[in-house]
């Protein structure tokens, strides 16, 4: 999911990977989506009209229940990233950012600690705030630090304590 800036830019805000992940629940109350979804792989996607799902919400609350904590964690995830491309360096923000994607995004039965790559280089620095040129520095330091290492597919958590030091700034 991603905004286009005044400049024609796109500021990718969410990536959305795993079954059954909700987007635009943040939208529901708004007379206009306020984002742009675009699908990367191949996607199967469910979507219920706004006025079927006020009704079943008022039916059975745990639904609603369901998609407050969604948008709970979509808020957390959205005040994150924010924190993350005001205060951090780039190795932070780039560990930061991998060790989010391995909370949320990792497939569940995936005990390898690979990540694969849904976002191209381009578009992981615009999510970053940062220039590719940047981006991929970032990613030879942390390689170099045997915190992660690269593949064509994605990435491969080498030292997820590393990187979790190194995604709260401790250098």
């Amino acid at each position: 999911m991603y905004k286009s800036t005044a400049d024609g830019r796109q500021q990718i805000h969410k990536i959305a990977s795993i079954p059954g992940d909700l987007i635009a629940c943040e939208d529901l109350y708004l007379s206009a989506s306020s984002s742009t979804s675009e699908a990367i792989s191949d996607t199967t996607v469910c979507m219920m009209r706004r006025d079927f799902l006020r009704q079943a919400t008022a039916q059975f609350p745990e639904i609603s229940d369901a998609m407050m904590q969604a948008m709970a964690r979509n808020l957390n995830a959205y005040i994150r990233h924010i924190a993350n491309l005001g205060s951090k360096n780039a190795e932070s923000k780039v560990a930061s950012y991998l060790v989010f994607q391995h909370e949320t995004h990792r497939r569940r039965e995936d005990h390898l600690n690979f990540l694969a790559g849904t976002l191209t280089r381009v578009e992981m620095a615009e999510m970053l705030g940062m220039t590719q040129r940047t981006l991929i520095r970032s990613l030879k330091t942390l390689t170099q630090r045997r915190a992660i290492s690269i593949a064509k597919e994605g990435f491969m958590i080498l030292d997820m304590a590393a990187l979790s030091a190194l995604a709260e700034g401790a250098e």
